[in-house]
């Protein structure tokens, strides 16, 4: 038997090919309610440990929701994907906003869906990752993950 060692593949125009290093996946199905409007762990988390300082990584997620408006016209909830405390995704109405159309004269006031991001990160280590999504219910809004489902993410490393 033969051992191939190599430092890098390249095609032939010279550039260096990527590859899948590792994959991590996590899953939940404990429920979390919030309506506090300030932002809490839904409860999906996974750790990675890099083995390159340049390695990338690229974050999945869906995690579904159920929201029950108490009042008002349209609600609102936002996201954020934290690798340990820093974060990695957040951002404004056009980015982390998931907006849910429940108009004042409709008599429904409960809404359903999945949050489903795809992130690439490059956090420059070695060490273990944590990577979690929190959530923050807006206005007159109680908001459920995990609500009877289950929530995944899978964190791939990119060699690079």
């Amino acid at each position: 038997m033969s051992t191939l060692k190599v430092n890098v593949l390249q095609d032939t125009s010279g550039n260096n090919l990527d590859r899948v290093g590792q994959i991590v996946t996590a899953s939940t199905s404990s429920a979390v309610s919030t309506s506090a409007g300030s932002l809490v762990d839904s409860g999906l988390t996974a750790n990675i440990t890099p083995q390159f300082t340049s390695s990338k990584i690229l974050i999945l997620i869906d995690s579904p929701y159920h929201g029950i408006r108490s009042s008002g016209s349209t609600s609102t909830f936002n996201i954020r994907v934290l690798r340990d405390s820093t974060s990695v995704f957040a951002g404004g109405a056009s980015e982390s906003d998931y907006q849910c159309g429940i108009g004042g004269s409709i008599s429904s006031n409960r809404m359903c869906g999945m949050i489903s991001k795809m992130i690439v990160d490059s956090p420059s280590s070695t060490s273990q990752l944590t990577y979690k999504l929190q959530v923050q219910s807006g206005y007159n809004l109680t908001l459920n993950m995990q609500d009877n489902t289950t929530a995944h993410i899978a964190l791939m490393e990119i060699l690079q």
